[in-house]
């Protein structure tokens, strides 16, 4: 499955199982871009 495949709401969920809150998070208004950068660095580390 390619990261274009995947909803952002699917990478949030990979975000938050990672212990970050999405709340605190969402506070600074990250752009989708931004949450697939995340995304992506913690997927390549599990």
């Amino acid at each position: 499955m390619s990261y274009e495949e995947i909803s952002v709401e699917e990478m949030w969920k990979v975000i938050e199982s990672f212990g970050i809150d999405r709340r605190m998070l969402e506070r600074t208004n990250p752009s989708n871009q931004k949450i697939k950068d995340l995304y992506q660095s913690i997927k390549s580390k599990k």
